[in-house]
């Protein structure tokens, strides 16, 4: 049976604003080398950026006297080349002001993900030598406020420690000083996460902190006027920074994944190179209404995965999912009551949207997860848009979401934070594809991080057939008006909330003779084009007979 709503062309989602939160449009990448010009960015993906002295307290003289820019001579000098190569470098001794001073980066092409216009997801990479001068010293690598108003975000510690309290810092001697080091923070609030590596190797995991508390690691996006971030920026006035030769320095607007991080490895002379986003299907949003969900077209599933009854969301009627269901197969556990729902509004349709996402299907093994399998038939050659709603339901998770075979969702944390500006925000995956065969398999794989808990998990889906041209009495959208479009139509025969698929061909939300009337008039095979021609008058009696034995048939059931 199919969840179903009245078709409505040239539909038009309401202007509530959508933070589009990962997707492959969101992928700007900067490098630079500091060959000349010293501060341009020497390499670049959708993306253009520079750096420039910066001083929170005036003139920019002391910042710039402070700095050299040079190239490594031969493997017995301090800092050496690297495998024999020249390397390029900016250097500085203790920076003036007491470290409110720095390296302003400015950028252009990185997509804000927050309703404030920052990002929540980035990456920077550091070639970097400290030499052993410095061991007792701190050094400040980056402040994500530009005005320096407080202590830097992330830090070299005395001992060869990475780290900062906020976040999380690692054992001591995992930088080591007196050499080259490939040194990489990957933050990711949109899935809680952030990890530090070194030489390719990861070195710490933890949570990234929620959306109450420690904004301040949000980057500024490019739509922010001056400086997005300091380079060496303290703003604590504990003046902490070292004497410090950067060799490469990356920035990204996403969060590279573990195989990226590995590949990068060690440091080279030829410096970090720039990274681009992974390709993968589909895209990640946040919602805060249903009228941010497409719930208007020609829907071959709407379930409510978790089940909690038959729901109806803006004329989509949401199935339960556990009842069975034609075509649909899920591995995962029964539904349960998750006991934690979001509040979206008073209005009928936020209260069921609530209640569908209080209900959640998972799946366990061992207490840490086990793989999952959601299978739904589909018609090879035809093209669908698939919805995955999230809500964060019972805690912080890791889970691997796949479509296909194809990696889309890695690592995905599904808890979401009480934001005021968005009240609270649960998370849509939507995809378009076309059909390859008969099935169409999304795969739920447990996570890694540490989180204590990989159970995939999922509250709500739905498919939507996006066939541009549809037959009149077709009802299963099979390109054939037959008995099974018949029996569809005498399963809903007087429905007063009726869809398409449901039998309502006429538009006018109510299941009756009138429709059964176009079904005659299209009755037969048309997958070879539009249906055009009247079929003769006695078939449609014929029709009209087997629908009266149908509706006889059910109202004695």
């Amino acid at each position: 049976m199919w969840a179903n709503q009245r078709f409505s062309a040239g539909m038009i989602l309401a202007a509530v604003a959508m933070v589009v939160v990962c997707g492959p449009a969101k992928a700007a990448t900067a490098v630079w080398n500091f060959a000349n010009p010293y501060f341009t960015a020497t390499d670049t993906l959708d993306a253009t950026a520079s750096m420039c002295y910066y001083d929170a307290s005036g003139p920019t003289d002391a910042i710039e006297a402070a700095t050299t820019f040079g190239r490594t001579i031969c493997d017995y000098s301090k800092p050496s080349d690297i495998d024999g190569q020249h390397v390029r470098y900016l250097h500085h001794g203790l920076l003036p002001c007491n470290g409110r001073s720095g390296y302003a980066v400015d950028h252009a092409g990185f997509e804000a993900s927050t309703t404030d216009g920052r990002m929540d997801q980035w990456t920077m990479v550091f070639d970097v030598w400290v030499p052993d001068a410095c061991y007792l010293q701190y050094n400040g690598m980056f402040n994500t406020d530009p005005a320096l108003d407080g202590a830097a975000a992330w830090y070299l510690g005395p001992a060869g420690s990475l780290g900062h309290c906020a976040l999380g810092t690692t054992d001591d001697h995992q930088f080591v000083y007196d050499q080259w080091q490939r040194i990489g923070l990957v933050f990711d609030r949109l899935n809680h996460q952030v990890t530090y590596w070194v030489n390719g190797v990861q070195v710490f995991q933890g949570t990234a902190p929620g959306g109450e508390a420690r904004d301040d690691y949000l980057l500024f996006a490019s739509d922010h006027s001056g400086a997005d971030l300091v380079f060496q920026g303290d703003g604590s006035g504990a003046g902490r920074t070292s004497e410090i030769y950067l060799g490469s320095f990356a920035l990204s607007d996403f969060a590279y994944d573990d195989a990226t991080m590995q590949s990068l490895g060690g440091p080279s002379a030829g410096g970090i190179p720039a990274v681009s986003k992974p390709e993968r299907p589909g895209a990640l949003a946040a919602f805060t209404s249903p009228s941010q969900l497409d719930l208007e077209g020609h829907f071959r599933y709407a379930i409510n995965v978790g089940g909690s009854a038959e729901t109806t969301i803006r004329g989509l009627r949401f199935l339960d999912g556990r009842e069975t269901i034609a075509g649909y197969r899920n591995t995962m556990s029964p539904g349960f009551w998750s006991g934690t729902r979001p509040e979206f509004g008073e209005g009928q349709d936020d209260d069921a949207l609530e209640n569908i996402l209080e209900t959640v299907a998972y799946h366990a093994s061992d207490g840490k997860g086990g793989a999952a399998e959601i299978r739904l038939d589909v018609v090879p050659g035809e093209s669908y848009k698939l919805q995955l709603l999230f809500w964060r339901a019972v805690g912080a998770r890791t889970f691997d979401v796949s479509i296909e075979g194809e990696l889309a969702l890695d690592e995905f944390n599904p808890e979401v934070w009480i934001d005021e500006s968005l009240q609270e925000v649960a998370y849509v995956y939507t995809h378009e594809f076309t059909a390859q065969d008969e099935v169409f398999t999304i795969l739920f794989e447990p996570g890694t991080a540490d989180v204590g808990n990989h159970q995939p998990m999922l509250n709500a889906l739905t498919l939507e057939w996006m066939r541009a041209t549809w037959i009149p009495g077709d009802a299963d959208g099979d390109g054939s008006v037959d008995q099974t479009d018949a029996a569809i139509l005498a399963d809903h025969w007087g429905a007063s909330d009726a869809g398409w698929a449901d039998g309502d061909f006429n538009d006018d939300s109510v299941v009756n003779a009138a429709d059964a009337a176009i079904m005659a008039a299209n009755w037969g095979d048309h997958a070879g084009g539009e249906a055009n021609a009247v079929v003769p008058e006695p078939m449609g009696l014929v029709l009209l007979g087997s629908l009266g034995l149908l509706l006889a048939i059910r109202r004695r059931g």
